[in-house]
């Protein structure tokens, strides 16, 4: 059965003792500043958070946190949005951040469309990532 042999009943168990499981090797905080941006344009940038000296791209995990509340770097994290209001002639705009690990480096991917409006002003943000030994 799945307790005495985990392997062959992979579908059937959440967690076992016998199965590797990614481990967090390394923890890091810090903050980046995503720039002021204007009205009516597009943006993307690369915001480097750390060098994680692994062998291999590393699984990462990690949240922001903004005014004490953690929020996961899951997917892209929209960090302001608004979409096109029906009938109307503006347009949306959106500032979108996403956790990405390269064979070297532990970064931000930044995608901002200030679409008809104001723009946007700098915003610092602070986070933490977890590393784990796992490579993807």
């Amino acid at each position: 059965g799945p307790v005495t042999d985990p392997l062959n009943h992979v579908s059937r168990i959440r967690f076992h003792s016998d199965l590797e499981y990614p481990r967090v090797v390394d923890v890091r905080d810090g903050s980046f500043t995503l720039p002021a941006v204007g009205s009516n344009a597009s943006y993307q940038q690369t915001h480097l958070l750390f060098v994680h000296g692994r062998g291999y791209t590393p699984f990462v995990e990690g949240y922001i946190n903004r005014s004490g509340v953690k929020i996961p770097l899951s997917g892209s994290v929209p960090i302001i949005q608004q979409s096109s209001v029906p009938n109307s002639t503006g347009s949306g705009f959106c500032r979108l951040i996403h956790l990405v690990a390269t064979s070297t480096q532990v970064v931000i991917q930044e995608y901002t469309l200030a679409s008809d409006n104001a723009g946007f002003g700098a915003s610092t943000l602070n986070y933490r990532v977890y590393v784990t030994d796992t490579p993807v």
